[in-house]
């Protein structure tokens, strides 16, 4: 039997750790859109607080800043796993109960929900003076930005207005809601980048160095399938004490069952809604030539719902960005 060393680089998880896109309460920013979006999918579970045998109930705010509030159940977050099954079966019936057991209970009951899909990007997030304006001298920083559904229809809005948004600043706030991250978002008529070659070459060299490759894994937890069923089985448990017992319902045997279909029927995406074009080698260089980016590798199909990409045309520019990068790289 082998032994091992108690080494940072043995370590095994199911997700990365990197920096993320979150705005404070009131909190604005500025991003540089500079690839385009990943997407998986993913099961959020969530199941009641059961505190002394009871569940907890609290007020809260409804969605859409109503300023209304409605008394719901405290829900404890689980986890967000990416979807185990497979992802053309998803995309054309919502869910695959065959392989995945958080699809199965979806199926079955409510108290899962059906897979969803989250968005990741890396971006560039300039440092700002309080009044908006760059720090001096230039300086900014490469993060990950997660969105939900709702915000990745937001950005194809903004990307209609600006023929894409591979090489667009936005600018994001003031922040509503640090909870949802609820933010207005406009693209801007000056981007920041453009600025100077200086700046140029700083913004190229800390995407370079600092970007997430595997930005699947900043979407949701790759997870075992026992853990997961595990998962399911402490959300029934929960909803059973909270309508007043009744038998558990293991989940290690919902794969395969069958029930009534679900509603839920996933928003396809097309080149025509693509929020961007390209990664930054590639479409940062089209953009100043009036060039077309040359079509990414298709990412093949994986079980546990690996993200598809599309290209769109990139804008135009008048500098001569890729002459610029051929020089720094010499």
């Amino acid at each position: 039997m082998p032994q091992i060393d108690f080494d940072p680089a043995h370590k095994k998880n199911g997700f990365v750790e990197f920096d993320k896109l979150k705005l404070k309460k009131d909190e604005r920013a500025r991003i540089l859109v500079i690839e385009k979006p990943t997407y998986a999918y993913v099961h959020d579970l969530r199941k009641p607080k059961i505190i002394d045998g009871q569940p907890v109930k609290v007020w809260r705010d409804k969605r859409g800043n109503s300023g209304e509030k409605e008394e719901v159940y405290d829900l404890d977050f689980v986890g967000r796993p990416l979807c185990l099954g497979d992802l053309t079966v998803i995309e054309e019936k919502g869910l695959d109960e065959n392989n995945c057991p958080a699809c199965a209970r979806a199926r079955k009951n409510d108290d899962v929900d059906p897979p969803t899909r989250r968005f990741a990007m890396n971006v560039i997030k300039y440092a700002l003076r309080a009044d908006g304006t760059l720090v001096q001298p230039f300086s900014c920083q490469c993060v990950v930005w997660n969105f939900t559904e709702k915000k990745f229809n937001d950005l194809v809005g903004v990307a209609a207005e600006h023929e894409g948004l591979v090489g667009v600043d936005l600018v994001l706030g003031p922040c509503v809601s640090e909870t949802f991250q609820n933010f207005p978002i406009q693209g801007s008529p000056r981007h920041f980048w453009k600025n100077n070659e200086e700046t140029q070459r700083i913004v190229k060299e800390t995407y370079e160095a600092n970007r997430i490759a595997d930005l699947e894994a900043t979407c949701g937890r790759r997870q075992d399938k026992r853990f997961m069923e595990y998962d399911i089985d402490s959300i029934i448990e929960a909803w059973r004490i909270v309508n007043g017992g009744g038998s558990p319902e293991p989940a290690t045997s919902l794969v395969g069952s069958e029930g009534k279909a679900s509603a839920y029927r996933p928003m396809a995406m097309s080149d025509s809604s693509s929020v961007g074009s390209g990664n930054f080698g590639d479409s940062m260089a089209a953009l100043v030539n009036d060039a077309k980016p040359a079509p990414a590798a298709d990412t093949k199909d994986t079980p546990n719902g690996t993200a598809l990409t599309h290209n769109e045309p990139a804008a135009a520019d008048a500098m001569n960005f890729e002459d610029l990068l051929n020089r720094l790289n010499n």
